[in-house]
């Protein structure tokens, strides 16, 4: 079973890559807006990690488990690096690009808040309706989480 953040929603899909129909890891961090259809995504309401999504994981053959929070450990500092220049360079294309590429990754270990986050900039960086200040804080500070709860799981 992996977990995967798209379009809002988090969907779990079984080792087969049959979708099941509801995921009951989806937190509920896009409400509805002002006016009909606007969405605003509360990534803040997503919890940090979901066990239950990285323990799915554990289905895959070998040690894709393993193999996956050492692949994403060594990935991240250069993907946030990149994220924190194109916030604070005002480059919002770039940067809801590279959201996009941490959200999928984060999705499938059960990072949420930091899925939920970057669904947030996905959505609105290429409007530019983000404070470069604030979102760099916001990645700043989900990054260093995340990568303190994975090094907490790699000890386990």
């Amino acid at each position: 079973m992996l977990c995967n953040l798209a379009a809002g929603r988090l969907s779990c899909q079984s080792a087969s890559l049959r979708p099941e129909p509801k995921c009951p890891h989806y937190a509920g961090w896009r409400e509805r807006g002002p006016t009909m259809g606007e969405t605003e995504i509360d990534w803040r309401k997503a919890p940090l990690f979901e066990r239950s999504c990285f323990d799915r994981l554990s289905m895959l053959p070998g040690d894709a488990r393993r193999q996956a929070v050492t692949l994403y450990r060594q990935l991240a500092p250069a993907r946030k690096l990149a994220m924190l220049q194109a916030a604070w360079g005002g480059q919002f294309d770039q940067l809801a690009g590279l959201a996009h590429l941490v959200k999928g990754g984060s999705g499938t270990l059960g990072l949420l808040r930091l899925a939920a986050l970057c669904e947030m900039i996905e959505v609105k960086a290429p409007d530019a309706a983000l404070d470069p200040a604030e979102i760099a804080v916001a990645i700043e500070r989900e990054f260093d989480a995340v990568m303190a709860q994975l090094e907490q799981l790699q000890q386990e």
